[in-house]
């Protein structure tokens, strides 16, 4: 049995834990690209329609399943999307360059890497929540460490 199957029975256990809609086993890969702002712009482009929000010098912009367009004068300054599976985060480095953070994370009870929590955020919108998985993955001595938290989804809040 694997670490995340050993803390999902670990959790099972517990009465205040609901399991189904706080904690889920996920298979999740990472990859990170440092890009140049043509490279960057290039490869926002070829997302394709994609949710989220990005950061300029002067805005931030709401994406629902759209294209980002961005000119060459106003570069992003950060940004998380989502689109099916994937998520990507976005961050400005010195001297013109980006960080651009991919991770699919699929719901696998067989094989999973990961522990997915569930966390929900106010959005700067009223009436939306911003919902992330963070991911739980074994540090040292198998300890449950959270490395990154993934932007999945926009829904409607209460509020």
């Amino acid at each position: 049995m694997n670490n995340v199957k050993n803390w999902l029975a670990d959790l099972a256990v517990l009465p205040e834990v609901n399991l189904a809609r706080r904690w889920l086993p996920v298979r999740s890969t990472h990859q990170c690209d440092t890009l140049t702002l043509d490279k960057l712009m290039h490869t926002l482009q070829a997302l394709g329609p994609v949710s989220g929000w990005l950061q300029t010098a002067g805005e931030v912009v709401w994406l629902n399943k759209q294209q980002v367009l961005l000119a060459a004068h106003t570069p992003p300054l950060a940004a998380e999307l989502f689109a099916g599976d994937t998520g990507w985060q976005l961050s400005s480095l010195p001297r013109g360059r980006w960080q651009l953070d991919r991770h699919d994370v699929n719901l696998d009870e067989q094989e999973p890497t990961h522990l997915a929590r569930v966390v929900r955020h106010l959005a700067v919108q009223r009436g939306r929540q911003l919902m992330y998985w963070q991911l739980w993955q074994a540090g040292e001595d198998n300890a449950p460490e959270c490395r990154a938290a993934v932007l999945r989804a926009f829904e409607e809040s209460p509020v």
